[in-house]
């Protein structure tokens, strides 16, 4: 939803919001008007933690008494990675069509700083956000990235079911599309087992010209830092 639909409140919009996240930057009786609109027409809408203040995604699920649904990556490489891919080609999944696909964009190359700095972001955004969503725990129905890319369609589907039966949401099959909210339709992308992630190393070094090294640069990073081959 952009502002255009609310003409009124393009005032109250604080700088140059990011066209997709100008709803935090409103007042909190704004917020509350386009809030009320998005779940009266879609019964949900998507919110990317890092670029939005945690306090205001806590207050959406307290002051609406809606439930979230919490979507956190195993891996946070790969997390910067698909972001920074997916900024740099305008393409968010590694499927996705457009009609310049004809010629293979020229990789690009990652500033080793700007990488890890963009990873202590997605940190510190994880930790806020647990933090702010802590009171409101049973509100909170936390999913893996990865888990919805592995196995069958069939795997990926019960996953979803599951997901649905908590919220209350017929399962698939139960309506027809036009009769499911919108903001479902789109968990199709994740069942079909076509779909894969941007983050895959024979995908991703196809775009970034020096993935190798940042791999390793991170791998150094997480072991100098936690002691750890992963991070949660």
């Amino acid at each position: 939803m952009k502002i255009d639909e609310f003409p009124h409140l393009k005032e109250e919009v604080k700088s140059s919001s990011e066209a997709y996240h100008w709803i935090a930057s409103l007042q909190p009786p704004q917020q509350d008007e386009v809030c009320q609109t998005l779940f009266e027409r879609f019964n949900g809408f998507k919110i990317h933690s890092q670029h939005v203040p945690a306090e205001f995604i806590a207050r959406v699920v307290r002051d609406f008494e809606c439930t979230v649904v919490l979507t956190v990556r195993r891996n946070l490489f790969e997390q910067a990675m698909s972001n920074f891919i997916a900024a740099h080609n305008m393409r968010w999944h590694a499927d996705e069509k457009h009609e310049s696909d004809g010629d293979e964009p020229d990789p690009f190359e990652i500033p080793p700083a700007h990488f890890f700095a963009w990873i202590e972001l997605l940190l510190e955004a994880r930790r806020s956000l647990w933090s702010a969503l802590k009171p409101d725990a049973d509100r909170v129905i936390l999913c893996e990235y990865e888990a919805m890319f592995s196995g069958d369609a069939a795997r990926r589907l019960a996953r979803f079911q599951i997901i649905f039966d908590v919220l209350g949401i017929p399962r698939f099959g139960k309506l027809p599309d036009s009769e499911r909210p919108l903001v479902f339709q789109k968990a199709m992308h994740f069942i079909d087992p076509q779909k894969q992630k941007m983050t895959d190393p024979d995908y991703a070094a196809r775009f970034v010209s020096n993935y190798a090294e940042i791999a390793q640069r991170y791998d150094n990073w997480l072991m100098r830092s936690y002691g750890k081959t992963s991070l949660a």
